[in-house]
């Protein structure tokens, strides 16, 4: 069921792909990866959160296209259900409230909104982050009480968050030392790179898609997020299952 769900949104993202190359491309990557297919043979919640990731980002970018309220109440209702299925999934939550604010107020990779449709929107926003930040503050304290917070990772963000998406990426190869830091170095590049021409086209104005924009930016600031709850709060940084997630 978990499947199905994941692989029904992944459609819906790839669908709203106005590049058919990279709809014919993205799209089997989704579903091919051995690593990420065999998970959905256990019976944990963790893997709903895939599906309800890309069901809140397809509607993130929706809601910044058309303006429509009932994309904005799902962007929130889908994050909502995925940083219930995956706790870690509430910092990306926070980054996609960020992304979709620079998209409609910037115009990045979409027409910057009128004050009055903006207005009523941030309302809205606001409304749904306190409802949600009470639905998912409960369950969170109590993770907390019980000091559930020690994901396993010591090693560092690149040892242990970007290892694991390393190896996921190549399941059936041994991939440790030179090899693993210069596939680090590339991963590090294209982030990088996908950054700066974020950037480039906002300053340049640019005409581009909300899809590009706010994906690169979640990642940027999801990153930065984990990296600074480590910093500020001590929490492990993610690897394995969570890493992956």
């Amino acid at each position: 069921m978990a499947l199905v769900f994941y692989l029904i949104h992944a459609h819906c993202c790839f669908a709203a792909c106005i590049r058919f190359l990279l709809a014919a491309v993205g799209y089997p990557l989704l579903f091919t990866n051995v690593y990420l297919m065999e998970f959905f043979t256990l019976a944990t919640g963790l893997w709903l959160s895939f599906g309800f990731l890309l069901m809140a980002l397809y509607h993130l970018w929706r809601a910044a296209d058309t303006r429509h309220w009932a994309h904005t109440i799902l962007f929130h209702l889908a994050f909502l259900l995925a940083s219930w299925s995956n706790f870690t999934l509430i910092t990306t939550y926070l980054a996609g409230v960020i992304a979709f604010q620079l998209a409609v107020r910037l115009g990045m990779g979409t027409e910057r909104w009128d004050r009055k449709p903006l207005r009523r929107n941030t309302i809205l926003q606001v409304v749904l982050l306190l409802i949600t930040g009470k639905l998912i503050g409960t369950p969170v304290e109590r993770t907390l009480q019980a000091n559930a917070l020690d994901f396993g990772g010591d090693s560092g963000f690149y040892g242990d968050t970007v290892s694991t998406l390393v190896r996921s990426l190549f399941p059936t190869m041994q991939v440790e030392g030179t090899m693993m830091t210069i596939i680090q170095a590339v991963l590090t590049v294209i982030v990088v790179i996908a950054a700066v021409l974020v950037i480039l086209n906002r300053v340049r104005r640019t005409e581009g898609t909300t899809r590009g924009s706010s994906l690169v930016t979640c990642l940027v600031l999801t990153c930065a997020g984990v990296y600074l709850q480590h910093l500020l709060f001590g929490v492990d940084h993610l690897r394995a299952l969570r890493a992956y997630s």
